[in-house]
């Protein structure tokens, strides 16, 4: 897959997904420049400090760009408000995307995430039917679950963007493979990580799913859950579901150890085929 040298847009780069990504596309041939609220010290590339809340800097940064990656968001970390989280996410997301179409940038991806269809999954509340879709809508279980999914309904409006393409990509817990050595702590406590239906992502699957939705003309204002195809866990996905969710119904084609997000709109329209688990590691 040729870059083209893309003059590519990375928003949100200094966070550990983000400078992994700017990296990684950099050595694909990518012409990267990143941006984001706070300094970047090690940047291998151009970085600038950009409030995207204010529409004006989000313009004057995203000028010139022929695609943007958006990945700037606020967390769920306890520093911040509920509301600082939502109207931080939401405003900024938008003005990402308003100010991409209005200088005619091709296409923006962002980064939404697999809290939009609801969790935290516990046993008196899950999913009625596993792997869950894109489609599914559950209880949100917080504000950044909540801006996340709103950003989405935002993006679904294609009409307002003028002929800018608009990718989502709902990217699981992702780890890269140094991470792997800690991986048997997890196995201890299968609950722990029930909340989040034991997804991960590995590092370079993020890369590579990234690299499709900007590459790919197939998607457009969609949303894709990008995780790994199987479970963080060394028990078969059966078991854990009826251990913790007894009353889901699981698909009857689910793998051994099969992730527990659907993936399969990924693999029908982008190409994404995950190529990496924690089981090449330990």
């Amino acid at each position: 897959m040729q870059s083209s040298k893309k003059r590519l847009l990375v928003t949100g780069a200094p966070g550990i997904i983000g400078s992994n990504l700017a990296r990684r596309l950099l050595e694909a041939g990518y012409d990267v420049r990143t941006t984001a609220l706070t300094a970047w010290p090690d940047a291998p590339c151009q970085h600038t400090i950009t409030d995207l809340r204010d529409f004006g800097q989000a313009v004057e940064v995203i000028n010139g760009s022929d695609a943007v990656l958006h990945l700037a968001a606020v967390h769920k970390s306890g520093v911040h408000t509920d509301a600082e989280t939502f109207n931080s996410n939401v405003v900024s997301s938008f003005n990402v995307i308003h100010a991409a179409a209005m200088l005619g940038v091709g296409k923006v991806v962002y980064a939404s995430s697999t809290h939009t269809a609801g969790a935290w999954w516990t046993p008196d509340f899950h999913p009625a039917d596993l792997p869950i879709r894109e489609a599914e809508q559950y209880r949100l279980p917080d504000t950044y679950g909540l801006s996340k999914l709103a950003i989405e309904q935002v993006v679904r409006n294609q009409r307002a963007w003028n002929g800018t393409q608009l990718v989502g990509l709902r990217y699981g817990y992702t780890h890269e493979a140094e991470d792997y050595a800690q991986i048997a702590r997890i196995w201890e406590n299968p609950a722990a990580r029930a909340a989040n239906l034991w997804n991960y992502v590995d590092g370079r699957d993020v890369f590579a799913a990234t690299r499709l939705a900007l590459e790919s003309d197939a998607a457009n204002g969609e949303v894709f859950n990008v995780t790994a195809a199987d479970t963080i866990m060394n028990v078969p996905s059966r078991d854990l579901v009826a251990q913790l969710f007894p009353n889901a119904r699981l698909a009857n084609d689910l793998p051994e150890f099969g992730t527990l997000y659907s993936i399969q709109s990924a693999r029908e329209k982008l190409g994404y085929e995950p190529q990496h688990s924690w089981r090449h590691h330990v």
